[in-house]
């Protein structure tokens, strides 16, 4: 079992500097600035969320992720600002991206024809990090007793264990009043992440990731002032980086204070995960949990778990929440 589990570490390790890919969030909704720019400032007052992300945990801890995120709309300036940060962590820490960024996204509006259209672009400093003792290399295992702690390599460490870079991404956002369209680059300029002397480059950067994003909100019932007191959102993502493509097809239902989800996610080779989400939204607090079931054959690795809070004050507005003309309230 050692054996097993020191050959996939430094597999993991390898292949994370060969072929990058970004996390994509389960609950993408409480954190869409992850997915495309073109989304900072789906509100008035100040929106600050926090998702936490426990991928395969049973697998000797492969992937957690944490970001948070400030975003809210300027109207004197007719542009939605936003501020995140993300930190992901492979093999209990072994390999290790940070990532700090700022968005803007400029809106433009089409009142004829009832449509919206917001023009995002990201800028952020990034770096990766390798704790190299952790690594656990072929020649550190014998054929009998597997690895035994405190063993050496002759494998030749880099001259440096981290690196950073400058990041830029780009997206475009059209909605109306019940369906939502976009479109996101991220990683224009493919940035450098190898930690390893370029005579020995894996890749060429981190490869671009190419997003659609598209959906429809089904009003079931209003409210007070003609708000949407419970609703139906069936959305569609896709998304594609280097040789990796994901399809996400679901639906998020709100009624009241509860809100739950349903979905489902294929890798074009095979069927992935099938998704389900609940939570609660009480004032300005919103708080929502959802589980990635594996059905792709990984066995033991008891899937995905992610953890979001959202703090949207809106709701502080004299207790008058702002009424929207768009499809948005998942986010929300």
């Amino acid at each position: 079992m050692k054996k097993i589990i020191a050959i996939y570490i430094v597999c993991c390790f390898a292949w994370s500097l060969a072929n990058a890919q970004d996390v994509i969030f389960t609950q993408f909704y409480t954190t869409p600035m992850q997915l495309n720019p073109a989304f900072a400032g789906n509100t008035l007052a100040p929106r600050i969320g926090v998702n936490y992300r426990d991928q395969w945990r049973n697998i000797s801890n492969a992937y957690t992720t944490f970001t948070a995120s400030y975003d809210q709309f300027i109207e004197g300036f007719n542009s939605g600002i936003g501020l995140s940060i993300v930190s992901d962590k492979a093999g209990g820490g072994i390999y290790q991206k940070n990532n700090a960024s700022v968005n803007y996204a400029y809106r433009l509006r089409i009142p004829r024809a009832k449509i919206n259209i917001k023009f995002g672009i990201e800028a952020g400093l990034g770096q990766t990090n390798v704790d190299w003792n952790k690594l656990v290399f072929l020649d550190m295992i014998d054929p009998i007793k597997g690895y035994v702690s405190g063993a050496s390599t002759q494998e030749v460490a880099p001259l440096s264990f981290n690196r950073s870079y400058f990041d830029i991404s780009t997206g475009f956002l059209a909605y109306g009043d019940h369906w939502y369209a976009g479109t996101s680059f991220k990683h224009l300029n493919t940035p450098d992440q190898s930690i390893l002397d370029n005579k020995a480059q894996l890749s060429d950067g981190l490869p671009i990731l190419y997003s659609l994003q598209a959906g429809y909100e089904i009003v079931l019932s209003r409210g007070k002032r003609n708000s949407v007191a419970s609703f139906v959102t069936p959305n569609i993502l896709i998304a594609k980086q280097g040789p990796f493509t994901q399809i996400n097809i679901g639906a998020q239902a709100g009624m009241g204070a509860v809100f739950a989800g349903l979905g489902f996610r294929h890798t074009i080779r095979n069927s992935d995960a099938v998704i389900v989400n609940l939570g609660v939204k009480k004032g300005i607090f919103k708080m929502g949990y959802s589980h990635d079931i594996t059905i792709n054959g990984l066995l033991g690795s008891f899937g995905a778990h992610e953890v979001s809070v959202v703090l949207n004050f809106d709701e502080m507005n004299n207790g008058k929440k702002p009424k929207y003309v768009d499809c948005f309230n998942f986010m929300r």
